[in-house]
């Protein structure tokens, strides 16, 4: 239950500290008193739009915030999926709003994001505006609020999760198709482009290999008269460069064994006569190796001339041949496509007839639970003045007959295709005739205001037990209603805040008299500037205020005497 709202500089409010109790709450005030601010400012505490314009003029920001006690599992349940602390019984929503629009969302202190403050609103409280009973009109939401309300909700949470793994099914397959598609087209040309590559068969680094060898082949004369030069300079000549490095190594020798500071030297020495010695045996061996073939080098040209070709059109070596693995791994791809759509179309054929078994559950709970429904409904019609309603579901389910049932997202029963919504394979439908001898018809050829307000809080009657939001916030259900009709919606909201705390603003005395607590709306003006205050009233204000609703703004003792007697009716 929401325990305490606090707004400040929100619209025309300075501040608002208001304390609800447990069963109904009810808000009364003059029109334009600022009661649909008040709606307005719990709209947003639920995730509903901020904007700068809520600012009070002049204040640096907006605040509302909503302490609840006795939170539900689903609420925790969302507690701890977000990493949010739990403060024990008591839950905290915050929402502050700047001058420049920008929103702040708290939870337990915890900032969070818009979403999730909306998650949670939709879990905590069900705000039924002035204009909401409209929603009944849309055929499209009837669905909705009878699986609200039936008691097989886990089958639509498998049904759910199923036709989201077939979507995802379904999304890769048509992406195979469309790659499909594509890679057929240019299939030729893969080919073609696989068949030049194998034509001449790069090998790594292989242009490197070959213009070094072409270098080598086209430069013989001048390597191998170096190389005979080289080892002549070195040892073959007669003064070369190991008998030098010889006469010196003995001279070192000589020295060093007058003086040893020549030690330091000899194995240098020695080590500069080995050097030599090494580079003028691959010199002599170098000039013996190296020969010269014309054939070989004209061979080379032409292989280089190939190998350039190809690295012109696809690029450098290794860039080729990882063009041919792709190419390759493609035409292989093309090779099983065959196999891997039929692969898809038998999983998704899995899922199709997964998901026609728990539709075909689903639409069995439905039937079942429509009729309790339906005379719920009825009988709460009757309480509340609609004595010769008919109120009927129905429930119908639509067959197609694709090309193709691959591609769509359906569910199949006993060999037959059914379109899908995510809650199942049925459409369903309100009907209504609240006159004798009137066939039911849709809810939208209710020309009645009073009459569809009746039919929502019907609804909302006939859900409370199995619903678990604990919060209604009603403002003006009861619009277009008056009479005798006032006092049986006022036992119907008092029979339904058995089940969930409610908050309601009402203009009728009938339903104002059976409120656990009363409050009322009203505006002052303060230095030239209107605000809007909300307070709680007292058994003698309560009484006075009824008196308001039922003669006007004079009360007399003829009206307090009524609405007293109201309110004693209504504790009756």
């Amino acid at each position: 239950m929401l325990k305490s709202l606090l707004i400040e500089n929100y619209t025309l409010i300075s501040r608002v500290d208001a304390v609800f109790g447990d069963g109904l709450n009810i808000i009364t005030g003059e029109t334009g008193s600022g009661k649909s601010v008040i709606m307005g400012a719990l709209s947003v505490l639920f995730g509903g739009r901020g904007s700068a314009e809520l600012v009070r003029p002049g204040a640096r920001k907006a605040v509302i915030e909503g302490i609840f006690a006795n939170i539900n599992p689903i609420a925790e349940d969302i507690l701890r999926t977000n990493d949010i602390d739990s403060f024990g019984d008591e839950l905290i929503l915050r929402r502050e709003i700047n001058s420049k629009g920008v929103s702040r969302c708290f939870i337990n202190d915890t900032p969070v994001t818009v979403t999730i403050l909306k998650e949670f609103g939709r879990r905590l409280a069900d705000l039924h505006g002035q204009h909401e009973h409209q929603s009944l009109l849309y055929r499209e939401n009837h669905i909705n609020i009878l699986d609200n309300a039936g008691d097989y909700k886990p089958l639509l949470s498998d049904f759910s999760k199923l036709k989201s793994d077939l979507d995802v099914k379904l999304a890769e397959y048509r992406k195979l198709l469309k790659r499909e598609n594509e890679l057929r087209q240019k299939e030729d040309f893969l080919r073609h482009q696989l068949e030049e590559i194998e034509k001449i068969s790069p090998e790594p680094e292989e242009d490197e290999k070959l213009e070094n060898e072409l270098r080598i082949a086209e430069n013989y004369e001048t390597l191998y008269s170096g190389a005979l030069e080289l080892n002549g300079l070195l040892y073959n000549d007669e003064i070369s460069a190991h008998d030098i490095l010889t006469r010196c190594k003995e001279m070192i020798e000589s020295l060093n064994s007058i003086d040893n500071s020549f030690s330091d030297f000899v194995e240098e020495i020695k080590t500069a006569l080995i050097s030599v010695d090494e580079v003028a045996s691959f010199a002599s061996d170098y000039s013996s190796g190296i020969n010269f073939d014309q054939q070989r080098i004209e061979e080379v040209r032409l292989r280089l001339l190939e190998l350039k070709g190809l690295i012109k059109k696809f690029g450098p070596i290794d860039e080729i041949l990882r063009k041919k693995d792709e190419i390759e791994s493609e035409l292989l791809l093309i090779d099983n496509f065959d196999d891997d759509i039929l692969s898809y179309k038998k999983q998704i054929e899995l899922y199709q007839t997964d998901l026609g078994k728990i539709a075909q559950e689903i639409s069995s709970g439905r039937e079942k639970f429509s009729k309790k429904f339906e005379s719920g409904i009825i009988k709460s019609l009757s309480k509340l003045g609609i004595d010769s309603a008919v109120f009927n579901v129905d429930i119908s389910k639509k067959e197609i007959q694709p090309k193709d049932n691959s591609q769509i997202s359906c569910a199949k029963i006993n060999g037959k295709y059914y379109e899908i919504n995510d809650s199942g394979i049925d459409d369903v439908t309100f009907l209504i005739s609240a006159n004798k001898g009137i066939q039911p018809g849709p809810l939208s050829d209710i020309a009645s205001g009073g009459e569809l307000s009746r039919v929502m809080l019907s609804i909302k009657q006939v859900i409370a037990q199995s619903d678990d939001i604990p919060l209604f916030v009603f403002d003006e259900i009861d619009t277009g209603i008056s009479g005798r009709i006032a006092g049986k919606v006022a036992a119907s909201m008092k029979e339904l805040s058995a089940f969930h705390q409610i908050i309601a603003i009402t203009h009728l005395p009938q339903i104002a008299a059976i409120g656990d607590k009363n409050y009322i709306v009203f505006k002052n003006e303060t230095n030239g500037r209107a605000e809007i205050q909300f307070s709680s009233l007292n058994n003698d204000e309560k009484i006075r205020e009824i008196a308001k609703l039922l003669s006007g703004e004079e009360v007399t003792e003829v009206s307090v005497r009524s609405a007293e007697e109201l309110i004693k009716a209504g504790s009756a």
